[in-house]
């Protein structure tokens, strides 16, 4: 039989921005685990591939792996699928996001109160240590603006810690920290 594959994200590339499509990895199991196929590129991965009949899963990798970055998201998805003598098997496969994604907005009163300059640091720790973070140490990213950070956490850290700093216009010193857990 012959199975054809359709691998999308829930975001595109239109924008001209970051295309996880382009950082593809698929791979192609049997129904005993065993690995058959693996495709390290879009352009590897072939539209229609003949297999015999069977229970297979295929499992697709989208993107790259950063332990902190504003725009390598990576997603992963996988599904079963089963192949008939003689037909066509359409096996489509959605990768969800697989990192740790975090949004900064700065509250009107930050732009009003604050001189320009304020920042906020997240990092993929504990407790947030600055020293850590602008060393890299630790997968951390500085917001001078809103945005979007994604994250791979290490194995067996399941927080966020923050900092926020900035000059009141009076020119008073502005700073707090706090700590996310269970993300």
């Amino acid at each position: 039989g012959v199975m054809a594959m359709t691998v999308s994200t829930r975001q595109t590339a239109d924008t001209g921005e970051y295309d996880p499509l382009q950082h593809q990895t698929v791979y192609i199991y049997n129904d005993e685990g065993g690995l058959l196929r693996k495709y390290t590129s879009k352009e590897a991965c072939p539209e229609r591939l003949e297999l015999l009949a069977g229970t297979y899963r295929v499992a697709v990798e989208a993107g790259e792996e950063a332990p902190a970055d504003f725009t390598k998201r990576l997603y992963k998805g996988e599904e079963t699928f089963t192949v008939k003598p003689g037909e066509t098997t359409h096996a489509e496969v959605v990768c969800k996001i697989a990192n740790t994604v975090v949004e900064v907005k700065f509250d009107a009163s930050i732009v009003e109160n604050l001189d320009p300059g304020y920042f906020v640091w997240i990092a993929g720790t504990d407790k947030f240590d600055e020293a850590e973070a602008e060393s890299g140490a630790v997968p951390a990213l500085k917001f001078t603006d809103e945005g979007t950070g994604y994250y791979t956490l290490p194995a067996g850290t399941t927080s966020l810690a923050w900092m926020f700093r900035g000059t009141h216009t009076s020119g008073k010193q502005v700073e707090m920290e706090n700590t996310l857990t269970e993300v």
